[in-house]
């Protein structure tokens, strides 16, 4: 049978397998570059021509 922890122990086995010596505003810039790749490859020609269509119009309602 494991050995019981404290939660603050078990928090700093968590933290220094999951860490690995890196801040926490590192691991989530590195989450945030992750996420925005999925965002970036989920973007087909056709969704981003919607979009762009769209931007068009409105510029050209607001310079109206």
């Amino acid at each position: 049978m494991p050995k019981k922890m404290s939660f603050e122990d078990a928090k700093a086995a968590w933290l220094k397998e999951f860490v690995k010596g890196r801040s926490w505003a590192q691991m989530m810039d590195d989450r945030d570059a992750e996420m925005d790749a999925k965002a970036i490859a989920s973007m087909t020609p056709e969704y981003l021509a919607i979009w762009k269509r769209a931007a068009k119009e409105t510029e050209a309602e607001n310079n109206q």
